[in-house]
């Protein structure tokens, strides 16, 4: 991290930052066995096979698998600002702000996976598939993903974890005004 302050009046403060961060992903999620689990899908073809109406929410078989191959966040931040002692009673700061991060850790859930295999949702990791239905679930080798029956089209079994986003950027503005105002005997 890099930080300048500049004073040019008593009453004024110019102030800017410029860093870099990065999150490595913890140990479970590069090296912990599979487990089995049921996670909650809103699924119509799901719901139809077991039943049920099409709109319900429904439990389906996971396993939550490592995943080797994701890469630690790297982010970049960076900020100006000023902060203004305008008078003894007003206190005003003023600060922009742009945070980028790539590669950001996400959990996929059964209903990620389902909305990425649909194309429901863009914001996919690469390598999420259609799982075979045929195969002894787990199968991690075989990625995130979703196994469906070939007739009903009910979910057998979903392989859920963690992986790497794209980039992620924000950026925004904050204002801060303090104030400091004697009441007397008004303000108890």
């Amino acid at each position: 991290r890099i930080a300048l302050r500049y004073q040019p009046l008593d009453t004024l403060t110019l102030r800017g930052s410029w860093g870099q961060g990065f999150r490595a992903p913890t140990l479970d999620i590069v090296g912990q066995q599979p487990a089995f689990g049921a996670d909650g899908v809103a699924d119509p073809q799901t719901c139809i096979a077991q039943g049920q109406p099409a709109g319900c929410s429904t439990q389906v078989t996971s396993y939550t698998i490592a995943n080797p191959s994701v890469l630690s966040e790297q982010s970049t931040q960076w900020s100006t600002g000023l902060a203004w002692d305008a008078t003894d009673w007003l206190n005003l700061t003023l600060d922009y702000y742009n945070i980028e991060i790539e590669d950001q850790l996400a959990f996929f859930d059964t209903a990620a996976l389902v909305n990425c295999i649909s194309g429901a949702s863009t914001n996919c990791p690469p390598g999420v598939s259609v799982l075979p239905a045929n195969a002894t679930p787990p199968v991690p080798n075989l990625g995130l993903g979703v196994a469906r029956d070939p007739l009903s089209g009910e979910i057998l079994y979903s392989q859920i974890g963690y992986a790497n986003l794209g980039i992620i950027e924000t950026d925004g503005v904050d204002l801060g005004v303090r104030t400091n105002f004697d009441f007397g005997a008004w303000g108890g």
